[in-house]
């Protein structure tokens, strides 16, 4: 069974994908990173990101790594591995929230 259909497959996905953009843009943190961002744009590169990093089909994905897809972030509002955290804390509390399973939620942090 893979990492993404633990986390309940692509119905679930979307649903977190949602959530998790939606305490992203509340997080005062990092809110700032997405200023101007096409927001469905990134939630289906997101959607299509996660579905690869958890096992699931790699078709529809053809980006870049994590840095190289940041780097422009990183050079013009100082996106920092702070601010990583702060994404990663907001993706943990989202899975939570979703009440997706203990041991599948230490899975998706390890990836």
């Amino acid at each position: 069974t893979t990492l993404f259909e633990r986390v309940g497959g692509e119905d679930a996905l979307t649903a977190a994908v949602d959530l998790f953009y939606e305490k992203n843009l509340a997080d005062d943190r990092i809110a700032s990173m997405f200023e101007g961002a096409d927001m469905d744009a990134l939630k289906k590169h997101q959607f299509n990101f996660m579905r690869v990093a958890f096992g699931g089909d790699a078709s529809a994905y053809g980006g870049r790594g994590i840095f190289a897809a940041h780097k422009n972030l990183m050079l013009e509002k100082g996106l920092d591995e702070r601010h990583f955290d702060c994404v990663a804390e907001n993706l943990v509390a989202t899975l939570r929230e979703l009440r997706v399973a203990k041991d599948v939620v230490d899975d998706v942090v390890a990836v």
